[in-house]
């Protein structure tokens, strides 16, 4: 696992978590060149959003380059690290009289963003499975909340953290993907509109995010969850059933 063994990583993701979804990685580039030198990477000709793009790879197990030309809203590439930030960003106005009444709320919402303070030239997106990146900076995970709670559960099983995660409405990405990259902190949180009108993403969906270190120790805690006796999917108790029938035995010793 320490050498990143992404076909063993992914078995063991499906056999705990029974994902519905892809996983994939995210890789940013400074030069365009070495994310195209990628085997069998995929440029696309039309404009696509990020989170759109994202989900191609999800659903079609594409890898793909993200490059500055494939997205057609320039706030859309600042907000990911492929475009310099300028004064129409910092305004506010794109939000203006959309996302929030008034243009201080607007201008507020764009200054709370994770951007990286460099630019980059190209963003890989690939399945964590076919191992086109030896160590991605993300890795992309969309999961039903059970999933999520079982995921993040052996995130924290041997070392403890309070695990606190924000909402900003649209561009719930900054809070995501670009909060792991920038940040090296894990991301969860509701996906936006933008990834459920240019993506795929379900209703019933959360997205969470993590490095490949994170993720390691989240396929060896799922194991030890996993013998523990504490699974996905969670099996139910009927309502009408003795609670006490549901609690290990040593629960009632305290």
């Amino acid at each position: 696992m320490a050498n990143y063994d992404w076909k063993e990583i992914n078995e063991k993701l499906t056999l705990y978590l029974r994902l519905e979804e892809t996983p994939i990685g995210l890789k940013w580039f400074k030069s365009r060149e070495e994310c195209l030198e990628i085997p069998r990477i995929r440029v696309q000709k039309k404009h696509f959003s990020i989170c759109q793009m994202i989900w191609q790879s999800i659903t079609f197990g594409w890898t793909l380059a993200i490059l500055p030309e494939n997205i057609g809203v320039n706030y859309c590439q600042q907000v990911n690290g492929l475009r310099d930030l300028d004064e129409g960003f910092h305004s506010g106005n794109m939000f203006k009289g959309v996302w929030f009444e008034n243009q201080d709320a607007a201008k507020s919402h764009h200054q709370s963003l994770v951007i990286p303070d460099e630019k980059h030239e190209a963003i890989g997106v690939s399945p964590l499975k076919a191992g086109k990146f030896e160590k991605p900076d993300v890795c992309v995970f969309y999961l039903n909340t059970a999933q999520a709670f079982m995921f993040l559960s052996a995130l924290i099983y041997k070392e403890f953290q309070k695990l606190e995660f924000a909402f900003i409405g649209e561009t719930a990405c900054s809070n995501l993907w670009m909060k792991t990259f920038v940040e090296k902190k894990v991301g969860a949180g509701i996906p936006s509109f933008g990834e459920r009108k240019f993506g795929a993403c379900k209703s019933n969906q959360i997205c969470v995010t993590v490095t490949p270190d994170e993720l390691v120790t989240v396929v060896e805690n799922l194991e030890a969850l996993h013998k523990n006796g504490l699974r996905y999917p969670i099996p139910p108790l009927s309502l009408t059933v003795d609670a006490d029938e549901g609690f290990p035995k040593h629960y009632f010793d305290y």
